[in-house]
């Protein structure tokens, strides 16, 4: 188990996957946790930079298979 608090973080800003600390450490429950957006996690002080940190670090693209099928890829921007 990890010690720090883990999560996946979707192009919108919600938190699709997380590891057992994020309850632990921030106290909200799974279900709540399922309906927050990244930013909610932050102080309103720190909400403008945390959301424009959200806007730069993930992006969705369309990956296609062999078959030519089409989905969607959610990849960490570079720098």
């Amino acid at each position: 188990m990890l010690d720090e608090v883990y999560y996946y973080l979707a192009p919108d800003g919600r938190l699709p996957q997380w590891n057992d600390r994020v309850p632990e450490v921030t106290g909200y429950t799974h279900g709540e946790t399922e309906e927050m957006s990244a930013t909610e996690f932050f102080g309103p002080e720190d909400r403008d930079e945390v959301a424009s940190a959200v806007a730069t670090a993930v992006t969705e693209k369309r990956q296609v298979t062999v078959e030519g099928a089409v989905f969607a890829v959610e990849l960490p921007k570079a720098d």
